[in-house]
């Protein structure tokens, strides 16, 4: 008795330490997945759109917004984020109602990129079926003459000020 009593502990407690695994990586799923992401950068797509997905941790959340390249609209994301692996439900809004658009399946690889996989396949025309999505930031290049003269500016003004004392 006392041996069925202890696997079951032992039962327990492997459990409950599984369970506390499984939320601290959810957490730290969605705190890696909150931020702009685009298959801008994806070279070896087939891509049929171009998309920007933008998620937001709320805490117990992950929402956010998608805009892709073929659609003028901005569509609603709701991820529900798993261990292995997280769904996204597209949705848009017309008038009062949200309609159901798509679902999508986001992994996280090896080199901190998203693999985009379509679930379902009826907007292949707004959505690629899959790709690879990085971090996006749009880079705002300065020529080099203007950063030069900036930089010759603020140097030349502060020897000017240091010589007027």
């Amino acid at each position: 008795m006392l041996e069925i009593l202890t696997s079951v502990v032992a039962i327990i407690g492997t459990i409950s330490y599984m369970v506390g695994i499984r939320r601290l990586a959810i957490m730290s799923t969605r705190q890696t997945f909150a931020r702009t992401w685009s298959n801008e950068e994806d070279i070896h797509s087939n891509k049929s759109a171009h998309i920007i997905l933008k998620l937001e941790n709320t805490g117990s959340d992950l929402i956010g917004s998608l805009s892709s390249s073929n659609y003028t609209k901005l569509f609603g994301i709701y991820a529900d984020v798993g261990w292995f692996k997280t769904r996204l439900h597209i949705s848009e809004l017309q008038g009062n109602n949200t309609l159901h658009i798509a679902n999508a399946i986001l992994k996280l690889t090896d080199n901190h990129r998203l693999i985009w996989r379509m679930e379902q396949s009826e907007n292949r025309t707004i959505f690629p079926t899959q790709a690879i999505l990085w971090p996006y930031s749009k880079i705002v290049s300065i020529p080099i003459e203007t950063k030069a003269n900036t930089v010759l500016s603020k140097n030349h003004n502060s020897r000017s000020n240091s010589n007027v004392s």
